[in-house]
C-alpha cells in the first residue's frame, strides 16, 4: 500500500480495530486518532531502545515504524485471542467494548452519562448490591438472556437520578465508576487540577492563555509549558536563513508567494 494515500482511518481499517468500535451495523469512528498517535508513541519506544543501543554500541541504526502495524500491536489482545481460538468477534460483541453490562455507559436522568469499569467480581458484587439487585451479580459471565435482564434494569434504573447523584453514591462504595466528563467539565475535574494537566501560560500579546499540562511527572527533571506555539510562518525567515539564503533573498520569496 506504498503508494496508496491515507489517513488514520485508513490504518485502523487495516488494522482491524474500527471494525470492532460499535454496538453493532455501521463502525463508530474513534475520537482519538490511534494510528497516528499509536504509531507515534511506538515510534518514541523505537528511539528510546536505539538510544540504549547506541550508548552500549557506538552505532546507530533504522527504525522502521508505520502506523498500521502499531494498530494491529494496540490490538494483541483480539488478534491473539483469534489465533488462539479461531473465533472472530464482532462489533458489541467484545466484552469490553459495549457487550458487557457491567463494563458500560448508561444514560441518567439528566441527559449526561455514568461510566462503569466493573470487570472484578468484587466490584461487580458491590455495583448490584448498590443498585438493589444483588441477584445480579451472582453470575455476572453468564451470556445470552441473563446480560440482557441484567442490560435492561441498568438501563432503565440509571435513567432515575442525575449523573452527578449516581457518583456521588457509587463512588463510596468501592465501584469502579465515573462520570462521562465533557469538555468544560474536564478542565474543572477535581483530579484534572490536582495532577496539574490544566496550566496557565503568559503570551506577551494576549496575557494569560490556558494549556494541558505535561503527564509525565518526573521527580528530579519535571517538565512544564514553558511557551507557547508558534503562529505559521513566524521562523520562515530565521530557517531559511540558516540554509543560506539572504535578506533580499528571502524577501523575494516571501513576495512571489512561495513561502509565508
Amino acid at each position: 500500500y506504498h503508494q496508496l494515500p491515507s489517513h488514520d482511518i485508513n490504518y485502523i481499517s487495516v488494522a482491524g480495530a474500527l471494525g470492532l468500535i460499535g454496538d453493532s451495523g455501521k463502525p463508530v469512528i474513534p475520537l482519538n486518532l490511534l494510528g497516528d498517535f499509536g504509531g507515534g508513541i511506538i515510534a518514541c519506544v523505537g528511539i528510546l531502545a536505539a538510544l540504549i543501543a547506541r550508548a552500549r554500541t557506538g552505532e546507530g541504526q533504522y527504525i522502521d515504524v508505520a502506523m498500521t502495524d502499531s494498530v494491529a500491536s494496540l490490538m494483541v489482545t483480539y488478534i491473539s485471542g483469534h489465533l488462539l481460538t479461531g473465533m472472530i468477534p464482532r462489533p458489541g460483541g467484545v466484552r469490553r467494548y459495549g457487550g458487557d453490562p457491567f463494563y458500560n455507559v448508561y444514560q441518567t436522568k439528566d441527559g449526561k452519562y455514568i461510566g462503569l469499569g466493573c470487570r472484578e467480581p468484587q466490584f461487580i458484587r458491590n455495583l448490584c448490591r448498590a443498585l438493589g439487585r444483588e441477584d445480579l451479580g451472582a453470575t455476572p459471565t453468564t451470556p445470552g438472556e441473563r446480560l440482557d435482564q441484567v442490560f435492561s434494569y441498568f438501563r432503565d434504573t440509571f435513567l432515575t437520578r442525575t449523573r452527578d447523584e449516581w457518583f456521588d453514591l457509587l463512588s463510596r462504595q468501592e465501584i469502579s465508576v465515573s462520570k462521562v466528563n465533557t469538555l468544560d467539565e474536564v478542565i474543572t475535574d477535581p483530579q484534572m487540577l490536582h495532577r496539574g494537566m490544566v496550566v496557565a501560560v503568559e503570551h506577551p500579546e494576549i496575557g494569560t492563555v490556558k494549556q494541558i499540562g505535561i503527564p509525565i511527572k518526573l521527580s528530579a527533571t519535571p517538565g512544564g509549558v514553558n511557551t507557547l506555539g508558534i503562529v505559521p510562518g513566524q521562523s520562515t525567515d530565521e530557517i531559511l536563513a540558516t540554509l543560506g539564503y539572504s535578506t533580499e533573498a528571502i524577501a523575494t520569496l516571501r513576495r512571489t508567494g512561495v513561502v509565508t
